[in-house]
């Protein structure tokens, strides 16, 4: 299970992001290309379980058709 303080750090390390900030509907439509984890990491320059967290918290569910 994910902290409070987890969700606060990967907001802020993922949405403050001032070159590429990252919003739900980004990152729902980054899961919805088929981008995994660690690429939608690399391309926002934060650490991948981050990502994961945040997609966890807003609940985005990867398509395992895509996967």
């Amino acid at each position: 299970m994910t902290s409070t303080s987890q969700i606060t750090d990967a907001l802020n390390d993922v949405c403050n992001n001032t070159a590429k900030p990252m919003s739900k509907a980004c990152l729902q439509q980054f899961v919805d290309l088929g981008l995994d984890d660690f690429e939608i990491a690399r391309y926002y320059e934060v650490e991948t379980v981050n990502v994961i967290r945040l997609r966890n918290y807003w609940a985005i569910e990867v398509d395992p058709k895509i996967a």
